[in-house]
């Protein structure tokens, strides 16, 4: 990256930027599927789930 030219490194942050925003745009989806793994963890430690 050092001896790349301005218009590289351009493109390169913004590839890494819209790369970020795709990212935290899908957070929510993430977290909620998160969510749902602790819950079912939860019930199968507590023996309501075959999982």
């Amino acid at each position: 990256m050092e001896d790349a030219t301005k218009e590289e490194r351009a493109a390169y942050v913004a590839d890494f930027a819209s790369q970020l925003a795709d990212l935290i745009a899908d957070l929510p989806y993430l977290c909620a599927r998160l969510r749902m793994l602790a819950l079912e963890a939860a019930l199968v430690a507590e023996g309501k789930s075959e999982r």
